[in-house]
């Protein structure tokens, strides 16, 4: 069954392939048989869904569920200009594969327990090589060998250049994201591997990651790392920091929000000499779609992205803005808070301060990926921020119901 997943994975977690998208129905067809094999079971033999399962689904599935009922509100009563139904199905589709995305997780885990992390590792392996053969049989090993030493620079290649038809190609995104949730783990939470096995991981985890570099996944996962480490080396009161965490993520969403209506963002940019490969002219766009205000309504979910990528070939690559200009001002508020601040404490007065502080990693990291990225677009992202959480608070739930099963 192990092979089964791993390649079964390597095609889901796959967005792209020789620079074109993958079919999403791939991912949505993978992800839904390996959900239906434990959750479908235990629906239609135990009439429900019980222990860590039921928690996480809790807790997770319930935002997602609660954006839909908000956003249904907004379309049908205060629906935006331009918006339809192909807007619904949109948001719902968006929203179940959120939901995919989580189960998925959950039944994979129930069938693997911890293992099924490494296995995610190479199966995230086994995409990008897959992608990299075949790039190199487009463009020659020749290209490749020039495109190697210089990956880190891959934005300042010239447009239109080979090297940047080779770094678009190899390009794969979703995988490239994923792997910072694997290596902050191995770097900070593996406690049960001896160093040799550890060091395997990391060392295969970074070349996924350089092979298709992605600056956002470097400074979150340096930032993430250092936080996180400090956070978990001192005696501080945990409760008390994700409390502070979310404070100040909900303060600087906030003034990042403004920097992008304002038009501050190009400002800092030309400032600073960043090369943000256009996301200025994505983001003044952006600003368009919402108003700064308490009463601020939103437009519905995935109404702002999917009306910039059918109107400019370009979605809002900024989730946090994103998320705002769709939920409006007070659910966004919730939306932060829920994620930041009371899921972290109710995993903690449930699970513990280890599996918390995995949660709060997590999470970071995936908060910071929306600050410039579509990473809530991607299964990949979504699938490991929710295995992670899961596979590390239960090592074997299939153990455990058998346990339970025999008592009674």
């Amino acid at each position: 069954m192990v092979p089964i997943y791993i390649i079964s994975m390597a095609i889901a977690f796959s967005f792209y392939f020789g620079g074109a998208q993958v079919f999403f129905w791939y991912k949505y067809l993978i992800a839904f048989l390996w959900a239906i094999s434990y959750l479908g079971v235990c629906v239609f033999k135990n009439r429900k869904i019980k222990g860590n399962s039921a928690t996480i689904i809790k807790i997770y599935v319930y935002p997602l569920l609660m954006i839909m009922a908000w956003s249904l509100f907004i379309f049908i009563f205060h629906a935006p200009s331009g918006a339809n139904t192909g807007n619904i199905t949109r948001m719902v589709s968006n929203i179940l594969y959120l939901i995919l995305a989580i189960t998925s997780a959950i039944s994979t885990t129930y069938f693997f327990g911890k293992k099924v992390i490494k296995y995610s590792v190479w199966a995230i392996l086994i995409s990008i090589l897959a992608n990299l053969i075949y790039c190199i049989h487009l463009y020659g090993m020749g290209v490749f060998l020039q495109y190697l030493p210089q990956a880190a620079l891959s934005t300042d290649f010239p447009f239109g250049s080979v090297l940047y038809n080779f770094a678009s190609c190899i390009e794969v995104q979703d995988a490239t994201l994923a792997t910072g949730f694997y290596i902050l783990y191995f770097v900070l939470f593996d406690e049960e591997d001896n160093f040799r096995t550890k060091m395997m991981y990391i060392i295969i985890l970074l070349i996924c990651s350089y092979l298709g570099f992605k600056r956002t996944e470097f400074i979150a996962v340096l930032f993430t790392g250092i936080v996180m480490w400090l956070i978990k080396e001192s005696q501080i009161d945990i409760s008390l920091m994700i409390k502070v965490i979310g404070i100040i993520l909900l303060i600087f969403s906030f003034g990042y929000i403004c920097i992008v209506k304002w038009d501050v963002f190009q400002i800092i940019v030309d400032k600073i000499g960043a090369d943000v490969t256009g996301r200025q002219n994505v983001y003044r766009n952006l600003a368009k779609y919402y108003e700064i205000s308490p009463i601020y309504i939103g437009k519905g979910f995935t109404f702002v992205d999917k009306t910039m990528y059918d109107t400019t070939g370009f979605a809002a690559h900024n989730t946090i803005v994103r998320m705002y200009a769709e939920l409006g001002f007070i659910p966004f508020i919730i939306w932060i808070i829920w994620y930041i601040m009371n899921i972290p404490l109710k995993i903690l007065n449930k699970f513990g301060r280890k599996n918390t502080l995995i949660v709060m990693t997590s999470t970071l990291y995936l908060f910071l990926t929306y600050c410039i990225g579509n990473s809530m677009n991607f299964y990949c992202i979504q699938y490991s921020f929710i295995l992670i959480t899961v596979a590390t608070m239960n090592n074997n739930e299939k153990s455990r119901y058998r346990k339970v099963k025999f008592k009674i």
